[in-house]
């Protein structure tokens, strides 16, 4: 299952609902974040999953409780998102530092 995830993650043949659903069941989740004081976002789970011995890591995104992304992001996002979370200004944090990272997906 793995191998082929990443051969359909790689070439955009998977869905993004896909994607989330195996990254929720098979990764580890690293951190959650609310986001009271932001009218943008609900929450941001970070994730990581181990394939083949390299560690990817996952932001799956909430926007108004009920709209859900995800995106592949360096493991330097985590902690620059971190110091923002819990302020007026992770919209402005999620700009900056997880948006430009969409995974491959469809």
């Amino acid at each position: 299952m793995t191998l082929l995830l990443i051969t359909h993650w790689a070439t955009a043949q998977i869905s993004c609902s896909e994607l989330s659903d195996y990254v929720k069941t098979e990764g580890d989740k690293l951190r959650t974040y609310c986001c009271f004081d932001s009218e943008f976002l609900t929450n941001v789970d970070f994730y990581s999953l181990d394939i083949d011995g390299e560690d990817y890591y996952f932001a799956l995104v909430k926007i108004d409780y009920y709209k859900e992304y995800i995106y592949c992001v360096p493991y330097s996002t985590i902690s620059n998102f971190a110091m923002y979370a819990f302020t007026d200004q992770a919209g402005e944090a999620f700009h900056s530092y997880i948006r430009d990272y969409k995974c491959n997906c469809y």
